[in-house]
Parts: structure tokens; sequence; C-alpha cells
């Protein structure tokens, strides 16, 4: 029991220091930070879908072709995306 004891205990510090390690040399980030991250660029995604139906309404407006119609919005969620992935890195 002792002896079992004692292997989960020095298992659990290998598992820490590991982790540690791994943390300090960049492997890992700390949960909030990824929150954080997230958090950020979901508002920042939602803002730009939420904002893209005011820029494609003055193109559609008075076009008759479907065609048409899709084209501009495909452009312009196109574009939407293109930005959205050249955003700043966060940190």
């Amino acid at each position: 029991m002792y002896k079992n004891a004692r292997a989960l205990r020095e298992k659990a510090c290998a598992l820490q220091a590991a982790a540690e390690h791994e943390k300090f040399i960049g492997g890992l980030v700390e949960k909030i930070v990824v929150e954080k991250i997230l958090f950020e660029r979901a508002r920042q995604f939602r803002d730009g879908v939420t904002a893209t139906n005011k820029r494609i309404a003055p193109m559609v407006v008075g076009k008759e072709s479907l065609r048409e119609i899709e084209s501009l919005i495909y452009s312009e969620l196109t574009y939407m995306l293109d930005q959205f992935s050249k955003l700043p890195v966060i940190e």
C-alpha cells in the first residue's frame, strides 16, 4: 500500500514537472489566456458578420438577378473572412 501511494505521488510530481517545463518552453498556455483570446476573436467575428448586412444591402438594391445577388453576397462574405484571417495576433 505504501509503495503504491509513493509511486502515485512520484508520478503526479513528474507529470506536474513536465507540465511546468512545457509551459516554460512555450508548449502550454494558461487556460485564462486561451479563453480571453477566443472571446475576443468570437466578438470580432460576430461584429464582422452583423456589419456585413449594412455593406451588402446597398449593393443588392434594385438587382433582379439571383445569380448577381449571390455573387455580391459571396464576394462580401469572402472579403469579410479574408479580413478576419488577417487580424493581428492577440497576446
